[in-house]
Parts: C-alpha cells; structure tokens; sequence
C-alpha cells in the first residue's frame, strides 16, 4: 500500500513539473515571434541606402540585460547586449539601435510591448534618443 501511495506521488509530482515546463517554453515562442515580427518590420521601414553596419539591431530585456535569441528568426542580424555593462560602453559610443522588450502579464492576457530607440554613451553619460 505504501509503495502504492509513493509510486502515485511520484507520478503526480513530474506530471506538475512537466507542464510548468511547457508553460515556460509558450511563453518563450511568444516573446521570440513578438521579437521576429518587429525586426522584420523594421527591416522593411531601413532604406537600401543604409550601410551594412546600421542594420544591427541589439535585443535587451526590461531591465536592459541580454536576452537569449537562439529560437529568433528574423532577416537582420540580431544581438544582445547588457546596456548598463562597463564592458559595452565602447560599443555603446558608436550609437546603437536598441529593440527593448517589455512583456506584461494581466490576469489571464499577456502584452509585449517592443520600444524601438537609440542609446549613446558620452562624457559618462548614456543618452537615449527615439
């Protein structure tokens, strides 16, 4: 009886773990497409006349910290960078062009909201500019 009880705790316990993992990957797919749409249509606003260069776009979260872009399919090239980093200062004093994504949840609805905008460091200062 007792090997019956732990056998059947046992079955429920990876069952609950199983589908918290599935919830985290949808959640993933969604901010990912979200990501892939607004770089290609970013893409097609860019004029032919930009330089390779410009066309480089960085990928930050809410908190302007890196995000993971393995699963992201998108006709630019994307990376990711940790703006407030000491590190990236020297990358950030060219000027880049930054896709900020802000996931919110709201009771049963998830909004992701991609801000598009310019970041410079100069004279120990970063401004922002839209």
């Amino acid at each position: 009886m007792i090997k019956k009880g732990i056998l059947l705790f046992m079955l429920l316990a990876t069952n609950i773990l199983f589908s918290q993992e599935k919830r985290l990957n949808e959640y993933k797919k969604l901010v990912d497409s979200a990501i892939s749409i607004a770089a290609n249509n970013y893409m097609l606003q860019l004029s032919e006349n930009s330089s390779k260069e410009n066309n480089i776009i960085y990928v930050v979260d809410e908190n302007s910290k890196p995000i993971d872009l393995d699963s992201i399919k998108s006709k630019l090239p994307l990376k990711t960078i940790d703006i407030n980093s000491k590190n990236s200062r020297k990358t950030l004093k060219k000027g880049l062009k930054i896709l900020k994504v802000h996931p919110l949840l709201q009771g049963n609805k998830i909004t992701i909201t991609i801000i598009n905008f310019l970041v410079k460091y100069k004279s120990k200062e970063y401004h922002y500019f839209k």
